[in-house]
C-alpha cells in the first residue's frame, strides 16, 4: 500500500477502535491534551495492542489531581 501525506483525524469514545485504526493516539481529558502515544495500525503482537489500550484506558479514568 502506498503512503499518503493525507491526515485524518478521527474522534471517538472507543479506546480499543482508537488504538486500532491510528498511527497516533491523542486522548484529551478535561478539555486538555493528556496523553500521546503511537497506534497500533500496523503492529501485531497483541500484548503490545492490548498494554497499549490498558494504558489509555487508565489514563482517561484517572483521577484527576
Amino acid at each position: 500500500v502506498a503512503e499518503s501525506n493525507l491526515t485524518t483525524i478521527l474522534i471517538t469514545h472507543d479506546v480499543r477502535e482508537g488504538v486500532l485504526l491510528a498511527d497516533r493516539v491523542v486522548a484529551v481529558k478535561d478539555g486538555d491534551l493528556g496523553l500521546i502515544v503511537a497506534g497500533k495500525r500496523h503492529q501485531t503482537d497483541r500484548l503490545a495492542i492490548d498494554q497499549t489500550i490498558d494504558d489509555v484506558q487508565n489514563f482517561i479514568l484517572a483521577e484527576s489531581e
